[in-house]
């Protein structure tokens, strides 16, 4: 099999956009996290965990008693969580490199098994899925958020944000990943084996601040590949990005973000 590419930046490059990321999705994310009951003493694995934001959070949950293992296929981003995690103070969590397919870690050992924005990225959705459920314990928490991006937009509408959302869901899907996931994130943690599987939608919008670049952040990072691989042309790419940026500082604009599915059920 061809491995898979995240058409994104990774490490340092991209850390300051999933920083933006976080401030988007993170309220939304501590709501949902909040509905899995009370996490003190648990035992979590988050699956592709990036730079450690959610994974951090999460070992503040779970105190001293508790433990959170982050892993991530990039090892830059677990030189970043690690960096994140030391800076914080937190000792009850670590980072290690692996893939969400093959995880490394222990069987029926977890808790809770969460990912978010992991699912998308991936050729086979379903095999991670599985894989999170063996990590946990019986009666275990399956929980995962990923988006769908075909719920961005603005008001009033704007062709070449349509645009710039359009080129970055080309890049993915150029890679087998899936842009719309969050309409059937439902069906395939049911397919996974959970019982009692509950969702919730969340929506983040923007009239101003620095969640609005976050679009255009974006595509300019899947820039190289969206050249490499003839989606487009470097002056439609440059055209799109100005257009959008306009829209970034207009406050009478607003941005719609992804709309997240929230998923979580019981093994």
């Amino acid at each position: 099999m061809t491995q898979e590419r995240y058409v994104l930046a990774t490490g340092a490059e991209g850390a300051e956009r999933l920083k933006v990321v976080q401030g988007v999705h993170g309220v939304d994310t501590a709501d949902f996290l909040r509905r899995l009951g009370d996490l003190k003493g648990k035992r979590i694995a988050d699956i592709g965990c990036g730079i450690g934001a959610v994974s951090c959070y999460l070992a503040e949950q779970v105190g001293e008693t508790g433990e959170v293992v982050g892993i991530d296929r990039s090892a830059e981003q677990v030189e970043q969580a690690q960096n994140r995690a030391k800076a914080r103070g937190l000792h009850n969590v670590r980072f290690q490199v692996a893939t969400a397919y093959d995880t490394e870690l222990e069987r029926e050992s977890f808790d809770v098994a969460y990912c978010r924005f992991v699912l998308m990225h991936l050729r086979e959705p379903e095999r991670a899925l599985t894989e999170m459920m063996s990590l946990l314990k019986p009666d275990g928490i399956l929980a995962v958020e990923d988006g769908d991006f075909t719920s961005l937009g603005t008001y009033p509408a704007s062709n070449a944000f349509l645009r710039a959302v359009e080129l970055y869901r080309k890049a993915g899907e150029a890679q087998g990943e899936h842009f719309e996931i969050g309409k059937y994130l439902p069906q395939l943690v049911q397919k996974a084996g959970a019982r009692n599987v509950q969702v919730r939608l969340a929506q983040p919008a923007y009239l101003s601040g620095i969640e609005k670049k976050l679009p255009s952040w974006t595509v300019e990072e899947a820039t190289p590949y969206l050249l490499q691989a003839g989606i487009a042309t470097q002056e439609e790419i440059d055209a799109v990005l100005e257009a959008v940026r306009l829209l970034e500082e207009d406050e009478t604009v607003l941005f719609l973000m992804a709309r997240m599915t929230q998923v979580w059920g019981i093994k």
